[in-house]
């Protein structure tokens, strides 16, 4: 799902939150959320990934990102 198009040097305030079976991504107060069953991920891994990661394979080896993250927090 697309939560918007953003500029390079846009601040981006998200939220990934799971409960009772749902999937809820905030992107600057633009939501998502989409529904799951236990079985359908009870054997996967979870993990949290975020960074630049380049989607085209073309450009040189010099060809970069900058991402900074200025808060993170975590909640049970």
């Amino acid at each position: 799902f697309n939560l918007g198009n953003y500029s390079v040097g846009t601040t981006l305030n998200y939220t990934i939150r799971c409960s009772n079976k749902a999937i809820t991504v905030t992107v600057n107060g633009r939501s998502a959320t989409r529904t799951y069953s236990n079985s359908m991920w009870q054997s996967d891994r979870y993990y949290f990934k975020a960074g630049s990661y380049v989607q085209d394979n073309t450009g040189t080896s010099s060809e970069g990102a900058r991402v900074e993250f200025t808060a993170l927090s975590t909640s049970h």
